[in-house]
């Protein structure tokens, strides 16, 4: 059995600015959260918010120019990946830490066999012969679902339908055993069955090989399912943090408050038209003073105008960044 409470991946800080004629695009400003070996990590929030450009930050995949990390630290396994070299970071993913991505059609080789991609990365980090790595890349499509592995290796990405392509980008993701699998938005274009048997199989996954999950999803049902614990993002900054649990029956904080009510509810009329948000993500370039949800807040007062709340502990484990969440631990 895996432990949840040590740390295997603590980001610190983090602030990955996109450089534009328009101005600097403040993508992610100072995240700050860890996830813990063998747990699944939950990053909630509204398209725009900078979930996938935290998660393309941490695997050093931002495209530079326009895109710099400026700032914090990376801490997989107490290294900064932040401060490795390119090559040694090349090393790095496939090993120790994968990326399943929001769309394997663009994701994987179009002229290149299936079969063939997922060997690449097993022969890259692990020390094995081709025939060996070839076996092992064939016993791992089957792992994922895939049926008849040996003829299928030999087919390309376009013979094999939406959901069998993700199946196969978890199974390239997974093949050497990685620490940390992360997972953005990884069931998008997928139809709704499709989207709960790959979440079962990375669900699966991380359990039996203890593989820990960073999960980047706009979708709290999902994150209900299979998170242990949950950060939501607002303008490339987290504004609260807690279990899951916490999240969902005592959530202090009213961005999240706002998502929660959002989501349909069988219980509800027919009728009954469904809550939103009102107002819009804020222009990453020029984001408004004070706290950035403050013009979309029901609750705003003057100082949510004029400075930045800091993130806090309110609770064991438990992180808020807003004024009032003293008044609105109360429900």
């Amino acid at each position: 059995m895996v432990s949840m409470t040590e740390e295997l991946l603590n980001v610190r800080g983090l602030k990955t600015y996109f450089y534009t004629r328009q101005g600097v695009v403040k993508a992610v400003d100072g995240v700050t959260f860890s996830v813990r070996k063998g747990e699944t990590f939950g990053l909630v929030g509204e398209s725009g918010c900078g979930k996938s450009v935290t998660a393309l930050s941490i695997m050093r995949l931002i495209s530079d120019p326009p895109g710099k990390t400026v700032g914090g630290e990376v801490l997989l396994e107490g290294e900064d990946v932040l401060r490795k070299t390119t090559e040694e970071t090349r090393k790095m993913r496939g090993r120790k830490m994968s990326m399943i991505f929001q769309d394997p059609t663009s994701s994987l080789n179009p002229i290149m066999k299936i079969g063939d991609q997922i060997l690449e990365t097993i022969l890259e980090h692990q020390d094995l012969d081709k025939r060996d790595a070839k076996e092992k890349a064939i016993a791992i499509m089957q792992s994922v679902g895939i049926p008849n592995p040996s003829l299928r290796y030999e087919e390309y990405p376009f013979q094999f339908s939406g959901g069998m392509r993700q199946r196969a980008m978890i199974a390239i993701a997974t093949s050497c055993n990685p620490s940390l699998l992360i997972a953005d938005e990884p069931t998008t274009n997928l139809d709704v069955t499709v989207q709960a048997q790959t979440l079962e199989l990375i669900k699966s996954i991380s359990e039996k090989e203890g593989i820990a999950v960073l999960l980047i999803t706009h979708n709290l049902g999902l994150v209900a399912w299979l998170c242990d614990r949950v950060a939501v993002m607002y303008s490339g900054r987290i504004v609260e943090q807690a279990d899951t649990g916490a999240i969902f029956d005592k959530a202090r904080h009213p961005y999240t408050r706002a998502l929660l009510e959002c989501i349909p509810r069988i219980s509800e009329r027919d009728d009954k038209r469904l809550r939103v948000i009102k107002g819009r993500v804020p222009n990453l370039i020029s984001v408004p003073p004070g706290c950035s949800f403050h013009p979309r807040c029901p609750y705003s007062i003057d100082m949510c105008s004029d400075r930045e709340p800091e993130l806090v502990e309110v609770e064991k484990d438990h992180w808020v960044s807003c004024f009032l969440s003293d008044q609105l631990a109360g429900g």
